[in-house]
């Protein structure tokens, strides 16, 4: 499990390092898809604003739609941004998702899709190409580091309730 952590961590240090940086408009091109996924349709309905059902994961896009005037997105900007959803994907209330969590569980593998599969006119510098090999890299062993740390807990909880039913 830490071995495939360190390997995760690696390939997203590669892929800041990668040089890329993205027109803004391009992922503000992304966003609004996003939100659109999110907001509008029969699969999802989320809202945004402070009384919607994703505020955080919305308030991420919108602001994504609206990039500053001579704005430039690295690819660390890039890694905070896939920080920043993996965050509020994990967020719980009483020991389950929010409504934020699960929109931003839907962002996180559309963010990872675009990531993945950078289109090139998004690009304005760096090597996309090293940049998408090492997060593809990287998200496979992120991804394998998730299922084994939630293979062992269950294996421990197992190991709990047998041992419970042995005391007793």
């Amino acid at each position: 499990l830490k071995d495939l952590k360190v390997a995760a961590d690696k390939g997203y240090n590669a892929a800041r390092n990668s040089g890329l940086e993205v027109n803004p408009k391009g992922l503000g091109q992304f966003a609004t898809q996003a939100q659109q996924d999110l907001t509008v349709g029969p699969k999802y309905a989320f809202t945004g604003g402070p009384d919607g059902t994703a505020p955080k994961t919305l308030a991420i896009l919108d602001r994504l739609q609206s990039p500053p005037a001579g704005a430039t997105v690295t690819a660390s900007n890039l890694d905070t941004l896939r920080r920043q959803i993996n965050n509020i994907a994990g967020e719980t209330k009483d020991f389950k998702p929010t409504a934020d969590a699960k929109a931003a569980m839907v962002l996180k593998r559309s963010f990872a899709d675009y990531l993945e599969n950078i289109p090139q006119n998004h690009v304005v510098a760096g090597d996309p190409a090293r940049f998408v090999s090492s997060i593809k890299e990287a998200n496979a062993n992120y991804a394998a580091a998730s299922r084994l740390g939630t293979f062992d807990a269950r294996i421990e909880k197992a190991g709990n309730q047998a041992n419970r039913q042995i005391a007793g």
